[in-house]
């Protein structure tokens, strides 16, 4: 599908690429730059660039260009999707997708291109898979490659794992406390015309969640009114059938942060109604207000048994970051005395042996990330 990929920074310098199938010159990203003289904003240039041989469909994000080079027609939001989840990736590993992230990461840019695409047909996209068979790289790793002279970041020990049969979650994740947030954000556009009466009215919404349970979690969501959902876009890991069929939201999450649905809520019709006030005429008017003492009493009582809940677990919370601060510090030490020794005696059988050691232990692993 995709034969070439080319990452052109805004002074429309080509600062890496990539090639699956015959390598293409870098000119044929001409094409490209003559579409991009011609417009006075990025965000104007045409995402598909035709050319006599090929096709060029580019994406601008975080002041980069991504152009991939395709030979056949396809859809082009197929390859427009790709090329935002490959960002996504980016930046999900590496913090930031810019280019110095990406000349600094560049074996790791490699590996998962090489990863995600098989022979320019996308394989795997899930970050939950590529982490399991490439490591992210973090401070410990760097510290182990330069020392050790390994420049890989594949996971030596993935051949012998068993692999998770959900593709946006891994196996073997465990919490000791078991969280589910969920945001609702909403973003309302609305046209009101000159005596307050709204004549157009439209709702763009979205649902973020951060997930962090343990095992294989299945969620279930629920809406009082479903049906005035529109345009729908959900995740991989929602259940279609089982929204289509009963309109509730059945899913596996994946672990971590991910946008679960997002959804418009189309123009209503609205009773206007007009309030004019005079200072002629008297009309009656009675309130009455009721309490129930006995509710608010329990409510009251919940709200209390609620704080010290959150109480105690943020005094817990507290106590393990400290004490996960307090092991991280100790191993920073034991790491500038081993590279002091390395400084003095040179890479020795003994340290080269800790070194690995060190490498393989996961909880080391773990605090480093």
């Amino acid at each position: 599908m995709i034969n070439s990929l080319f990452m052109i920074n805004e002074s429309g310098d080509t600062f890496m690429e990539k090639h699956w199938k015959a390598v293409l010159n870098k000119s044929i990203c001409d094409y490209f730059y003559e579409a991009q003289k011609k417009c006075a904003n990025p965000e104007d240039i045409p995402p598909i660039i035709r050319t006599p041989h090929h096709y060029l469909i580019n994406i601008y994000r975080n002041h980069l260009y991504f152009v991939a080079v395709i030979t056949q027609e396809i859809p082009p939001l197929f390859v427009i999707e790709f090329l935002h989840r490959m960002m996504d990736l980016f930046e999900d590993y590496f913090g930031t997708c810019t280019e110095t992230s990406i000349k600094d990461n560049y074996v790791v840019v490699y590996e998962l291109l090489d990863e995600m695409l098989d022979s320019g047909l996308p394989l795997a996209t899930e970050t939950n898979i590529l982490k399991e068979l490439i490591k992210p790289p973090n401070l410990l790793r760097k510290v182990t490659n330069l020392v050790t002279g390994d420049s890989t970041n594949y996971d030596n020990t993935f051949a012998n794992k068993k692999l998770s049969h959900i593709p946006w979650r891994p196996l073997g994740v465990t919490y000791r406390n078991n969280e589910a947030f969920f945001d609702i954000i909403e973003e309302v556009d609305a046209i009101i015309d000159q005596h307050g009466a709204i004549v157009m009215s439209e709702i763009q919404g979205y649902i973020d969640c951060c997930i962090k349970l343990t095992g294989m979690p299945d969620l279930t969501i629920s809406f009082v009114n479903p049906r005035l959902l529109d345009d729908v876009s959900f995740h991989p890991c929602v259940r279609l059938k089982k929204w289509e069929s009963e309109h509730v939201l059945s899913f596996v999450p994946p672990d971590g942060r991910f946008r679960l649905i997002s959804y418009r809520v189309a123009t209503q019709k609205f009773l206007f109604i007009e309030n004019n006030m005079g200072k002629r005429g008297r009309k009656p008017m009675k309130i009455d207000s009721d309490t129930q003492l006995e509710k608010s009493r329990e409510s009251a009582r919940q709200c209390r048994r609620r704080k010290k809940l959150r109480y105690e677990y943020l005094e817990e919370l507290v106590a393990d970051r400290e004490k996960a601060i307090a092991k991280l510090h100790e191993e920073l030490q034991r790491l500038r005395s081993i590279c002091q020794h390395i400084d003095q005696q040179g890479v020795t059988s003994d340290i080269h042996q800790e070194l690995k050691q060190w490498m393989e232990d996961p909880e080391v692993i773990n605090q480093a990330q």
